[in-house]
């Protein structure tokens, strides 16, 4: 009974101080006290270009968020802690959806997620408004080249599990260097599913990626 009372002290110490160290209190997401999703962006001070760049994204799509320089103070870094496995940088997270990395495409699939198309570009609102369908569920869109082996795979993975599914050529589209430039395109197979943006050819994937609608 002591030993179990000892344990009990202890396990009650870690999750009052630390409890990032408790793998299913990790937070699934950041929200405002009423349950509207949060805009958080994880920099670090030797992070220079990469969050430089995402903090500019935000600002220019006029994106409300908060910085929590990672660095800066043993509170920010619980925080990221609680949040984050990984030392990498930038890392924003909106409500329940996270980007690494300073892709600008990245960012606006991140905030899409959680606000619809108000912080999307006009070249992101036009090119993912076909990503719907007319009563506003998502549709499955895949771009693609005639020539990748990946694209034939993931055509015929559709196919065989009777998914429907809108493919679009990026090579043979008029508007191939938007397309490319507007939505990250820099290899194929690239699927959207809405908003959510899926590479390569793991159907398993896009099928979560549909289910989480």
């Amino acid at each position: 009974m002591k030993k179990l009372f000892v344990l009990a002290v202890i396990a009650g110490l870690i999750y009052q101080f630390k409890p990032e160290w408790i793998p299913f209190t990790q937070p699934e997401g950041a929200y405002y006290a009423d349950g509207s999703p949060k805009t958080l962006l994880f920099t670090f001070s030797d992070c220079k270009q990469p969050c430089a760049k995402v903090k500019d994204d935000l600002q220019r799509r006029g994106a409300s968020f908060e910085e929590v320089v990672v660095d800066a103070n043993a509170e920010n870094r619980q925080l990221w802690d609680s949040f984050s496995p990984y030392n990498s940088f930038p890392l924003l997270i909106v409500g329940k959806e996270r980007a690494y990395g300073d892709m600008s495409i990245e960012v606006a699939t991140t905030l899409a997620l959680n606000y619809g198309d108000g912080l999307l570009t006009s070249e992101e609102r036009e090119l993912t408004s076909s990503h719907f369908n007319a009563d506003g569920s998502p549709r499955v869109v895949m771009y693609s080249a005639d020539w990748c082996p990946y694209c034939k795979k993931l055509r015929g993975a559709f196919r065989d599990d009777g998914m429907a599914f809108k493919e679009i050529d990026v090579e043979k589209a008029r508007n191939k260097e938007q397309l490319i430039r507007t939505l990250g395109i820099s290899g194929y197979p690239v699927t959207y599913v809405g908003y959510r943006r899926v590479v390569g050819d793991d159907i398993k994937a896009i099928k979560k990626a549909l289910a989480s609608y």
